[in-house]
């Protein structure tokens, strides 16, 4: 499949995506500071390439579809329909 990328904007909102997702039980191995260190001199924006065969992998799964199928599908339906609008 074709690569997919997330622009991250900046060392802020790399690091309000983190902590978020650590409030909702997601991430608990990473380390905010760690982060916060190794990407405090790079450059951004900053394209993060991203595996789609793992996320339709998992989206696929019969407990999650049944769970989140829908949920997912709209959301990604508002985003293309924002890029479309945008474009």
């Amino acid at each position: 499949m074709d690569q997919f990328y997330i622009e991250v904007g900046s060392l802020d909102s790399l690091m309000k995506l983190l902590t978020e997702s650590k409030k909702k039980g997601l991430m608990k191995d990473i380390s905010v500071d760690k982060v916060e260190r190794a990407f405090r001199n790079k450059e951004f924006p900053m394209r993060v390439p991203v595996s789609m065969d793992g996320i339709l992998e998992l989206a696929g799964n019969p407990m999650l579809k049944k769970m989140f199928g829908k949920r997912i599908e709209n959301g990604v339906l508002a985003y293309l329909r924002k890029a479309y609008g945008a474009g």
